[in-house]
């Protein structure tokens, strides 16, 4: 029953939340590379945010508010590669089975590259400590959950947006909506999210503009609809009239 109960709430809260979009996220990262906070935390903010975007990540799995050597990511579990990065998820929500997973990063030539963020990260966090948490801030400390929204709303209010309508499911809600607004197919977009059930839909946000698309979609095919039928009964009414005058035609020579 708790169980449950947990997650009815977590469906409310993940509801409830605004996604971060495509076109929000590159305004968030526009804003850190101008300079937020101070250059680490810009830097690190950067990594979090395109991470979570672009493989859908819950932002526990980055950044648990308690950070375990077991469950969680730490140096050792991010791998280099030319054009992507792997990161070794040990654990997740969806994952029941612990079975693992390695997750991939690709190069793009966007502002929002996460390739490009982690590399430099890598380059300014300069720990040599495989076991240590992979997103560590100045002080040696694990990047929490809770710093990581906080900073996150932090800029989304200097940005002019209602930042407490943002949370942590706010980055993947915006991956899911992004990609559908994109055309990506829905089981492709389960298959990113790591999702087991329809759950993932829930995630996906319409937004006024689009129901406004489709509303005037409607309207269009209402409108061609009309404009057929009008154009059907024309051709029959000129056809009746052909029709009429030729039989005219035909009875005046028949006379004649």
């Amino acid at each position: 029953m708790i169980l449950r109960g947990t997650r009815r709430l977590d469906s409310l809260f993940t509801k409830q939340c605004k996604p971060v979009t495509i076109d929000i996220l590159n305004k968030l990262i526009g804003a850190l590379r101008r300079g937020i906070f101070n250059p680490y935390l810009d830097t690190l903010m950067q990594v979090g945010l395109t991470t979570e975007f672009w493989d859908f990540f819950r932002s526990d799995e980055l950044f648990p508010d308690k950070f375990s050597l077991r469950l969680h990511v730490t140096n050792a579990d991010v791998k280099y590669d030319i054009n992507c990065i792997i990161i070794h998820l040990k654990s997740s929500k969806t994952d029941i089975e612990r079975k693992e997973a390695n997750i991939r990063l690709f190069r793009n030539e966007s502002i929002n590259c996460a390739v490009h963020a982690l590399h430099c990260c890598t380059i300014l966090c300069n720990s040599n400590y495989h076991d240590s948490p992979f997103f560590l801030l100045p002080n040696g400390q694990a990047f929490t959950r809770h710093a990581f929204i906080f900073n996150l709303r932090h800029v989304l209010l200097q940005l002019g947006y209602a930042a407490s309508a943002y949370s942590g499911h706010s980055l993947r809600a915006g991956a899911a909506t992004s990609a559908a607004a994109a055309g990506v197919p829905d089981h492709l977009i389960q298959t990113l999210g790591r999702w087991n059930s329809l759950s993932y839909l829930r995630y996906i946000r319409v937004s006024d503009t689009i129901i406004l698309k489709d509303h005037n979609k409607i309207l269009q095919i209402s409108f061609l609809g009309i404009l057929y039928l009008v154009c059907l009964l024309l051709y029959v009414y000129i056809f009746f009239l052909v029709g009429v005058k030729f039989s005219s035609c035909n009875k005046a020579s028949c006379g004649v």
